[in-house]
């Protein structure tokens, strides 16, 4: 099974989530795992495919693991693709999704929090916007 998240480490919510996974389901599941960084202490559980993205701004790096992890994708050919959202073109079987960039326009009437300072509302803006391309 191929799983591509941005990131796989402690701390952070949904990182910690497929932490988790990874340390409880190993010895059962051959994990190819897509993403930017992994805990050292997953390495040796694991085949990683890193996929480089810059880590500022956000929207450029999403763009670039978008691209780059397809790419990792289609190299590797997997039984089984587990995403984390939209965050890759490719058909995959699994996307667990821990947030809506849809729900949050819907509810706030922009991807782009308010009260945020102009540079940052301009790049969570343009992030959330791609987010939304993505998620369609």
């Amino acid at each position: 099974m191929a799983l591509v998240v941005h990131d796989v480490r402690t701390p952070g919510g949904m990182e910690r989530v497929y932490t988790e996974l990874l340390r409880r389901a190993a010895t059962q599941i051959d994990f190819t795992v897509i993403s930017t960084s992994l805990s050292p202490s997953l390495r040796p559980l694991v085949r990683w495919r890193r996929v480089p993205v810059v880590r500022r701004p956000i929207p450029l790096k999403f763009l670039l693991f978008f691209v780059g992890a397809a790419v990792q994708i289609l190299k590797e050919r997997p039984d089984l693709v587990h995403t984390s959202g939209a965050i890759v073109p490719n058909r995959v079987d699994v996307a667990s999704v821990h947030f809506c960039h849809a729900e949050l326009r819907e509810r706030i009437g922009s991807v782009a929090p308010p009260g945020l300072p102009l540079t940052r509302r301009l790049n969570a803006l343009i992030g959330g916007l791609i987010a939304l391309l993505a998620e369609k």
